[in-house]
């Protein structure tokens, strides 16, 4: 009987002592914090923010263009659906690298909301996804 206790002891004193291990690796745990060093600005986020600003300076002169990768039957779908609301359909090409890529994001988001909130909400994602779907149902 002592020693069943004794066994006892020494695993209610393994269990406890784990678990304070355990909730004092959690607290110490590093954490990003705001005072940390800042990321370093990649070349990519460059043409994301200067995709952006391209964006801006075009919907105040009052041109609507959405920037697409590739010549696809997408691109010809999309231009004839937003030729309703005056939007030209920009493509990059086929050939097109990251920094293109990000631009054309940064670039997209700015004029899918200036779109959206002239021909209408949502006017340029249901143009984009109804596009999406016949470029698709149309790959043989």
């Amino acid at each position: 009987m002592k020693y069943l206790n004794w066994k006892i002891g020494i695993a209610l004193l393994t269990f406890i002592i784990g678990t304070i291990l355990v909730l004092a690796w959690l607290a110490f745990e590093r954490v990003e914090s705001p005072l940390d060093e800042p990321k370093p600005i990649t070349s990519t986020d460059l043409d994301y923010l200067r995709g952006r600003s391209d964006a801006e300076r075009d919907v105040r002169s009052g041109k609507l263009i959405i920037i697409v990768e590739g010549q696809t039957r997408f691109e010809v779908i999309l231009r004839e659906e937003l030729a309703k609301c005056g939007v030209q359909i920009q493509s990059i090409g086929c050939f097109f690298n990251k920094q293109a890529v990000q631009h054309g994001k940064g670039y997209n988001e700015i004029s899918e909301a200036a779109i959206d909130a002239l021909c209408g909400k949502g006017v340029a994602e249901e143009a984009i996804r109804k596009a999406a779907e016949q470029d698709f149902d149309a790959t043989p």
